[in-house]
């Protein structure tokens, strides 16, 4: 009865945890800060709205913005955006009217008068609504709510005593934000406590059931032992591809997750999607969170998890396959097939290695239970296959080892009575307590229900009926389809068909399978099922496999040799009375083969890494003119393999296994030929491109020589130029300038010039905003003779549409007497039409060596229609410099998700309160700037994080390369010139208690964005 009394304990706490109340986050900002002194400023609302707001200000504060040339009382989107009135809100005074904008909705426009008056613009659950003298204005209200990325307004004096006020309250969206409340923490200590104590209490290992320790001086000797030289291979391997690895893919993206989780004090998206919980697959980023603050953010600091994993998941794998056979093979058979499993899947920072490694450990657990018929391993065995479930969305395959293995758990738990029986189930089921304490600890029911209203109101999850586009994925032309990443799976997928025909035939001729291969076969099956349930079908979720699927196949091989070597035939019985029919054994080895040919068919391809120096890169593997993808080369090998063992039996065992034997072993053969291929092509072209002189920086060879990236990694070895540095040419000579751009205007008024654009700037864009001028605008000649430096470049700033109809030429000329020849020229358009500023390098080499001293821009408008202008400033000596001398002081910068674990010393914008930091520069990642600029995470309509930048700030892209490697042509380096200061707002925190299921107080019917 205490072990009943102390489980149900445990189940009910770890059922209460979700519901539990917690203490909520409940951050408010006022402005302005001096009420005399109005004073903009930026403010990025993470959320993009508000959860409440109240905007007050007088007759007379209208009036006094009335008189200012903008008129605007307030703005929460630049007021010269096109985006102010069609997304945020905006108070302005137009010719004696009041106008009042939210999300395009116009709520009112009356006449201001000379009247003393209040007025309110207020923001809640159910909308926006203006009131006047505190009563509701009829038709002057919208269920919609208005974005705010800043505080914007054209006063910059109030005189109170005059009565002109101005006040702005806005209650900031900080749910997710929360902390345990003293029941919340209460519930956690009693589910802990109550879980260990029905640990304690369960029955142990039955009496004689518990194996002898091995004596010291054993394992002393095992360290000589062939296996010890094969873990010890294992482990170097391991350990020396966390310094050659390519990224996964998402490396970039958790490892800023992790990295903001101790500063919002939840783990967010972070990147997009309103930083939307993660609740309750939160535990592994916390733990990352809080190592990456102890060993830094280098990409071999955060890959060390997943090393560790690798390590111990290895190590349960060999405690499982022991059980089953100890023969040297064995080992040889589970190092080569965990290498191909982890190497390519599990060695980055995604969830799926501690996925992989709660399997095996639950497999372990059931299979140790089971051999010392112990309740308490199988509690153990539940316990961390809960641990790995909430773990990530793939952590569903955590549960399959002690699924598979039921029938016999189940009689384990089975007692001579029902209430018995129940408290020993009950046990059992407490030890998943401590998953529940890391899914609901800090979190609540309403977190993750709150967190997927947001995801499914920006796109929809997969489910069960798409899960072939994993399959599609792993099998097309690219990095999710790389060979070494194919071979595994596909090899898994034959040996589980394989060993349910094994497992059939030995049913039908009355004899047992093995029990530990057909638990694992089981387990293995059961987790690719399982995989159909997660919400995504990336192939990066094979990775939480590894240690099941390496078990199984280890074992199918150890199983293989023993059909291969055959049964000895009894004595006085011909050779055929120990011969297996040939006609399956062919079939297995043809589809094994064409399984193999298949997974080589692959590209040697990894993810936003370019492949710097490595051989055959983005092509299927060969060597010299083999081709490993076809199947002619494995169908030689098995022919080889299968003549070879035949002729090596006919010689002294005529009787045992025939060609069937032969076929079987060369089936082997081929596998393990496979595995060995695929491991020495990972590690032999990675570890070559690694210590081999190369022409430019490799993150593979800089992790091996600086593992801690003291210098910085990418950011030390991209240049760029530095536009704070643009120092603009001397007109020498005005012979031919002329045209009809605007001088110092004809460019987007919500994206002025920026720093780099020096000189003075001429655009096409007329002052009434219309684009159908055409015309050519031709500059002075400017000097060139002793401008340029080592380390210097000519370059222009443009904004606008350039390319095509409207080219952006430098012209070189030379002097003769009075008169210039133009000796040379060159287009330097980039074909990018949109308003953000861009610094094109002007070539000057050929126009040097015609003999050129004079460089002149002849810039055509010659389109109409939207977007048709152009603006441009005169052409600029700019420094080169690299990307971390120019990133390192104008922190933060918004580096994208999928490079960002190449640069560990950019600090990305935090997020806190709610309130996203402003980002002074990016880095983007696209083949050029508006495929940067058009990932999620810069985009409203996805929540991106850096969506209010790209709305806000003047955005000017600078020519980034990397030096040796001309293939690198989609990193971007962007400053982003915010209009305002960042923090001229008063911040007040504070908590409110709400339940864990229910919405906070005052959210109502609050739509999900």
């Amino acid at each position: 009865m205490a072990l009943l009394g102390v489980a149900v304990v445990a189940l009910l706490a770890s059922v209460l945890l979700p519901v539990a109340p917690v203490q909520m986050s409940t951050p408010s900002v006022s402005w302005p800060v001096d009420q005399s002194q109005p004073t903009s400023t930026m403010l990025q609302l993470t959320s993009q709205r508000p959860v409440g707001m109240q905007v007050d200000f007088s007759c007379a504060t209208a009036r006094a913005a009335g008189a200012t040339t903008d008129g605007v009382v307030l703005s929460t989107i630049r007021p010269d955006s096109g985006a102010a009135a069609a997304q945020g809100l905006v108070v302005a005074v137009r010719e004696g009217e009041l106008l009042v904008d939210v999300a395009g909705d116009r709520l009112l426009d009356q006449p201001l008068g000379q009247a003393d008056c209040t007025w309110t613009v207020q923001v809640d659950a159910t909308g926006t609504s203006v009131l006047r003298d505190g009563r509701a204005v009829d038709g002057a209200a919208t269920p919609t709510l208005p974005d705010v990325d800043v505080l914007a307004t054209s006063l910059t004096r109030l005189v109170p005593d005059d009565g002109e006020t101005l006040a702005v309250r806005i209650d900031v969206d900080d749910q997710f934000a929360t902390s345990p409340s003293p029941v919340k923490l209460a519930l956690v200590v009693v589910a802990l406590l109550a879980a260990a104590a029905a640990l304690v209490l369960l029955p142990g290992a039955a009496r004689g059931r518990r194996p002898a320790a091995a004596a010291r001086g054993g394992r002393l000797r095992a360290l000589a032992r062939p296996s010890a030289l094969v873990h010890a291979a294992v482990g170097l391997a391991v350990v020396g591809w966390a310094f050659l690895t390519p990224m996964t893919g998402d490396d970039g993206y958790y490892a800023a997750m992790a990295r903001n989780a101790p500063i919002e004090g939840y783990v967010g998206n972070y990147y997009q999607l309103y930083n939307q919980n993660f609740t309750p697959f939160t535990w592994f980023y916390r733990g990352l969170g809080s190592w990456e603050s102890v060993a830094g953010s280098s990409p071999l600091a955060l890959r060390v998890p997943a090393l560790l994993a690798g390590l111990a998941t290895y190590a349960l794998a060999v405690a499982v396959v022991r059980a089953a056979s100890r023969s040297v093979w064995s080992r040889v058979a589970l190092a080569l097939v965990f290498l191909a499993w982890w190497l390519p899947q599990d060695m980055g920072v995604r969830p799926e290695s501690m996925v992989a490694l709660a399997a095996v450990g639950a497999l372990a657990g059931v299979c140790r239970a089971v051999a010392r018929q112990s309740l308490r391993w199988v509690a153990v065995s539940f316990g961390v296959a809960a641990v790995g479930f909430v773990c990530h969305p793939t952590g569903f395959v955590a549960l399959a080892p002690v699924v598979a293995a039921l029938p016999a758990l189940a009689r384990l738990v089975r007692s001579g009575t029902r209430t018995a029986t129940t408290a020993r189930l009950a046990g059992v089921l407490a030890a998943g307590a401590p998953a529940a304490v890391l899914a609901f600890g800090d979190g609540t029911l309403r977190d993750f229900l709150r967190g997927q209203e947001i995801f499914l109101s920006i796109q929809a999850q997969e489910d069960w009926t798409s899960e072939y586009l994993r399959y599609q994925m792993l099998l097309a032309p690219g990095f999710m389809g790389a060979y070494a990443k194919r071979l595994p799976v596909l090899l898994a997928l034959v040996g589980l068909v394989v060993w349910l025909v094994l497992r059939a035939r030995s049913r039908g001729a009355g004899r047992s399978s093995p029990r530990l291969l057909d638990t694992a076969g089981t387990a293995l099956a059961l987790s690719f099922l399982l995989l159909w349930l997660t919400p995504s079908k990336w192939t990066f979720h094979f990775g939480s496999l590894a240690g099941v699927g390496s078990v199984f196949l280890t074992l199918l091989l150890v199983r293989a040799v023993q059909e291969a070597r055959g049964p000895a035939a009894p004595p006085g019985a011909g050779p055929a009375d120990a011969r297996a029919p040939l006609a399956p054994r062919l079939a297995v080895a043809g589809v094994v083969v064409l399984a193999v040919a298949l997974s080589f068919t692959g590209p040697n391809s990894w993810p936003s890494s370019w492949m710097l120096g490595v051989p055959h890169a983005d092509v299927p593997p060969y060597v010299s003119v083999v081709r490993l993808g076809s199947p002619l080369v494995w169908v030689v090998v098995a022919a080889v393999a299968a003549v070879l063992l035949r002729r090596r039996r006919g010689a002294d065992r005529p009787r045992r296994g025939g060609w069937a034997g032969a076929v079987t072993g060369a089936t082997v053969v081929v596998v393990v030929a496979a595995l060995v291929t695929s491991n020495g092509y990972l590690l032999g072209s990675f570890g070559y491109a690694a210590v081999r002189p190369q022409a430019s920086w490799t993150p593979w060879g800089d992790t091996v020589r600086d593992p801690s990236a003291s210098g910085c990694h990418a950011a030390g070895a991209f240049r760029t130029l530095d536009d704070r540095s643009a120092r603009p040419l001397t007109v020498q000579d005005p012979t031919g300038a002329g045209g009809d751009f605007v001088d110092d205007g004809g460019f987007l008024a919500s994206s002025p010039p920026p720093p780099a654009a020096v000189g003075g700037v001429r655009g096409s864009l007329q002052p009434d905003g219309g684009e159908e001028f055409q015309g050519v605008d031709t500059s002075g000649w400017y000097g060139l003779d002793g401008q340029l430096e080592d380390g210097t470049a000519l370059a222009v700033a443009v904004s606008g549409r350039t390319g095509g109809d409207d080219p952006v030429v430098a012209e070189f000329g030379r002097r003769d007497g009075a008169s210039v020849d133009v000796v040379s020229s060159v287009d330097v358009s980039d074909g990018v039409d949109a308003p953000y500023w861009r610094v094109l390098p002007i070539p000057v080499d050929a126009g040097l060596a015609a003999g050129a001293d004079l460089v002149r821009l002849v810039v055509t408008d010659g389109s109409v229609g939207v977007g048709g202008w152009v603006a441009h400033a005169a052409p600029a000596v700019f420094e080169e410099t690299s990307l971390q001398a120019y990133l390192g002081d104008r922190d933060p910068s918004g580096v994208a998700w999928q490079i960002a674990l190449l640069f560990p010393c950019q600090a990305l914008p935090e997020i806190r309160s709610g309130i996203t930091q402003p980002s002074s520069t990016a880095v983007l990642y696209g083949n050029g700037l508006l495929a940067g600029l058009a990932d999620a995470t810069w985009l409203d309509v996805r929540g991106g994080i850096f969506a209010p930048s790209a709305r806000e700030a003047t955005v000017t892209a600078l020519p980034t390369w990397l030096p040796g490697a001309p293939q690198v042509t989609d990193v971007t380096v962007v400053s982003l010139d915010n209009p305002y200061p960042v923090d001229g707002y008063r911040l007040t925190t504070g908590t409110t208690t709400v339940s864990g299921w229910a919405p906070p107080p005052g959210w109502g019917g609050r739509a999900p964005v």
